[in-house]
């Protein structure tokens, strides 16, 4: 009985195609119900900033934070060239095709708030936003099923990602965070794809994919340098392994000068303002100040960190092994605490040492490079601290990454799930060295985490379907 219920719900006879088209369907449905299912939070601190450089975009035509400039129309406000422009840019555009979202655009850049002073800023920006995680999400599901070869699997995957919620959640709020993520799950599933299968169409949408991640934030281009010093790497092993995927130079010079193009606009605009020929100017000094403070913390302090910077419950856990002194400046909202004070007393501190913001970032990397050590230590447990995107859902999907690893190298895969892994596992070790490394810095880590996770449970689901009463098992010839 139980068995013709089974094959009755069986997906078995749906194409790939129709497999993949409800896989997307059913990501944004749920995405897009979780998204509405509370009400919105007012835009705070770094959304007033992507708010107010899109308003600027769709009425000066130039990208800028010059808030008050929108009071004046025939003010020119001053370019900026602090952030990347991506998000900006995409919310322009959404406000062009939707007069609601502009009006509360212009508004929360004028009073730098948002509701309930601003109207609602109307349905188009979360359903797009919405439907960038969903993409974000089916691009995993695909790779996925690239990777695994198992539909089984990538549907436990996406009910893991989805039944987490915590992608709905950042594409509620005004930030770049979902538009990275779309980038980064982009360009895990193009670098699988390119590596079982080289070719010049592959190369060319990683290229577009990393200029698109670039633009929305600068530390793409880190991951750019090491997705071709790779396969510069694999070109050359070739000659001694005839068996490996052929990677050409062709194909290297594909991903290199095409990405190189897409990008060099910026940085000559970048130039042309400041004299950097850089993607921004001013940025990397900012976020390695904060990164700095942390380097003050005591030995107490860095065993707390160990403890205190897991999910949910380190911080409970940490007041009881530890005194308060131990894990007080760990907070994010501690005003004494590393966070805060890296971003006042110590920020200022080192801008006057510095001799002014101009100097601030090679003053920055002389001062790093004399306590390289602890640098390197500190960046050990701020590890943990960006690591838990889905919280105890993340906590327990690393978990089961474990025995994943084992599961993949048996069936010969582990070597094509590293190198879905390589860029998000590269971004929280660079985004730990460099900054505070905030969860939300690295949601496509739990893409990562979430496949393991289901490859561990079908295999558990195999091994118990194996072991059923009832079961023949194949007879030895």
């Amino acid at each position: 009985m139980i068995e013709k219920i089974i094959k009755q719900f069986s997906l078995k006879g749906y194409s790939a195609r129709k497999m993949a088209g409800l896989a997307f369907l059913s990501a944004f449905l749920v995405t897009i119900l979780q998204v509405y299912a509370k009400p919105f939070d007012p835009p705070l601190s770094d959304e007033l900033v992507y708010l107010t450089s899109g308003a600027l975009i769709a009425q000066k035509g130039v990208f800028s934070l010059d808030a008050k400039s929108l009071e004046t129309p025939q003010k020119t406000p001053a370019p900026n060239h602090f952030f990347m422009p991506g998000t900006a840019f995409i919310y322009a555009v959404i406000q062009a095709a939707d007069p609601e979202f502009a009006q509360f655009s212009q508004c929360a850049a004028l009073h730098q708030t948002g509701m309930p002073e601003c109207q609602s800023p109307g349905w188009l920006i979360h359903t797009v936003q919405s439907l960038v995680i969903a993409l974000a999400v089916f691009a995993a599901w695909q790779a996925t099923v690239n990777i695994t070869g198992s539909q089984a699997t990538a549907w436990l995957f996406l009910i893991i990602i989805l039944a987490s919620g915590r992608f709905a959640h950042y594409a509620r709020q005004f930030l770049s965070d979902g538009f990275f993520l779309l980038a980064m799950s982009l360009c895990a599933h193009w670098a699988v794809s390119f590596w079982k299968s080289p070719s010049w169409r592959l190369a060319a949408a990683l290229a577009l994919t990393l200029a698109f991640g670039s633009y929305i934030r600068p530390t793409m281009l880190y991951l750019f340098y090491l997705l071709m010093a790779c396969a510069v790497f694999w070109w050359l092993i070739q000659s001694l392994r005839p068996r490996l995927n052929r990677i050409s130079v062709a194909q290297i010079a594909m991903l290199g000068g095409l990405f190189g193009l897409l990008i060099l606009p910026w940085m000559l605009r970048t130039h042309q303002l400041t004299g950097q020929f850089a993607l921004t100017d001013g940025y990397a000094g900012y976020i390695l100040v904060q990164r700095l403070a942390y380097n003050m913390m005591t030995i107490q302090e860095w065993l707390a960190a160990w403890i205190y910077w897991l999910p949910d419950f380190g911080d409970n856990l940490a007041a009881r092994l530890f005194p308060t002194e131990a894990y007080q400046r760990l907070s994010l909202v501690e005003p004494t605490g590393f966070y805060s004070v890296g971003n006042r007393a110590f920020q200022q501190d080192m801008i006057r040492q510095a001799g002014g913001w101009e100097h601030l970032f090679p003053f920055l990397l002389a001062k790093m490079q004399n306590e390289i050590t602890t640098h390197i230590l500190v960046t050990f447990p701020l590890l943990l601290q960006g690591m838990w995107v889905g919280k105890l859902v993340g906590f327990a999907c690393f978990l089961l990454s474990v025995p994943a690893l084992f599961i993949l190298h048996r069936r010969g895969q582990l070597f094509t799930f590293a190198v879905f892994a390589l860029g998000p596992v590269f971004l929280l070790g660079l985004h730990a060295f460099v900054s505070v490394n905030l969860p939300r810095y690295n949601l496509a880590l739990l893409l990562v985490m979430a496949m393991g996770a289901a490859i561990t449970l079908a295999a558990i689901g195999q091994s118990i379907r194996r072991h059923l009463p009832g079961r023949q098992k194949p007879q030895a010839d």
